[in-house]
């Protein structure tokens, strides 16, 4: 579980014209890929700039992205005493997970290219 402020991610929209939030996290132990389509955001009524608790779990591995995650927002907007009381118990804020470069991402886009045409 992870505390984080919803904020705006400059990225492209999806397809309902919605754009990615990140969350920031504040305490506890969340995974680096953090950013959420923003339709996924709105249905979950998650508001930027607003701090809410998360919970995590890991969804199955992507061929290029690699490990993917789902986030559940587990409470309504924090106010700020609790925020301090969550920070308490859930300790520092840790972001763990491997961001790959530009030449590995290229390089793991490519590969899927590869098994794709080989299949065709």
């Amino acid at each position: 579980m992870f505390s984080a402020i919803v904020n705006s991610f400059n990225g492209k929209s999806d397809k309902n014209g919605n754009f990615p939030v990140i969350l920031s996290v504040i305490s506890g132990k969340c995974p680096q890929k953090r950013v959420i389509s923003g339709t996924i955001a709105g249905n979950s009524s998650m508001e930027i700039g607003k701090t809410y608790l998360f919970e995590y779990t890991e969804g199955e591995e992507h061929p290029q992205y690699g490990k993917q995650y789902n986030f559940t927002k587990v409470s309504e907007p924090l106010k700020a005493l609790e925020i301090i009381q969550v920070a308490k118990e859930l300790g520092r804020p840790e972001v763990f997970g491997k961001i790959l470069s530009r030449e590995e991402a290229k390089a793991a886009e490519n590969a899927v290219k590869m098994e794709t045409a080989a299949t065709v």
